[in-house]
């Protein structure tokens, strides 16, 4: 826990970069198939989950159950043994663990999903990544990532506490980086005057430029308005 303050976290737009930069690098030495891809799937699902590293690669297909929500949904239920052999409940949409198992499944259900992969080459990736930006990511980088863009997006940190599976709040507050960004604030905020009836004046062009300008931005309408029953 001393460490978490000497590393960066990963925003969504990171994720991304790193992802499609997975993807277009070239792997020698390597018989896995669609390599970048896999790597990149593999760091989006570390991202998501906030499954550590070594709990990951350990992960089974058997793992997995499908069920259809009485709250509404179809969802892959995944009971996965972390840390300190506790047994964490997450719950991914059935679209993507569709695309989890379209990438990686061998039709073997007993089988590692990431087997393929290695642990040592993705902490490679990451030094090169970090290289690339002038930054100092590593793999942990992912999980302080998420919690704090779900605490942003939310502002619930008691289910950012249960997402990272941490039996205290105390901890998660560790976990959540503050962002250097002045308009992110406090006193920025309570001293902006915004009208916000000038977004009634705003034409469709620029409403979808502001909204695919930051991945918080899309997560926060595409959540608002499946609560309201939209259709997308």
């Amino acid at each position: 826990m001393n460490n978490v303050e000497h590393y960066e976290p990963i925003s969504l737009t990171d994720l991304n970069e790193m992802e499609e930069w997975l993807k277009s690098k070239n792997y020698f030495n390597t018989k896995v198939d669609n390599a970048g891809e896999k790597y990149a799937m593999l760091i989006d699902f570390m991202y998501k989950t906030g499954v550590r590293v070594t709990a990951t690669f350990n992960i089974t297909w058997n793992e997995f159950t499908l069920l259809n929500s009485p709250y509404g949904g179809d969802w892959a239920q995944l009971e996965v043994l972390d840390k300190g052999s506790k047994l964490n409940t997450k719950y991914l949409t059935r679209a993507y663990y569709d695309k989890l198992h379209r990438i990686f499944y061998r039709n073997n259900d007993d089988e590692k999903i990431f087997a393929e992969l290695s642990q040592h080459s993705l902490r490679s990736f990451f030094k090169q990544f970090s290289e690339k930006k002038g930054r100092h990511l590593v793999i942990h980088s992912l999980k302080a990532g998420a919690a704090t863009t779900l605490y942003a997006q939310t502002k619930d940190i008691l289910l950012v506490r249960d997402f990272c599976d941490h039996e205290s709040v105390s901890t998660t507050e560790s976990y959540i980086h503050q962002q250097e960004d002045p308009n992110q604030m406090g006193t920025a905020i309570l001293t902006e005057n915004f009208d916000a009836k000038k977004i009634d004046d705003l034409s469709k062009e620029q409403l979808l430029m502001l909204i695919h300008s930051r991945p918080e931005i899309e997560n926060t309408i595409m959540r608002t308005g499946s609560q309201f029953n939209l259709t997308f």
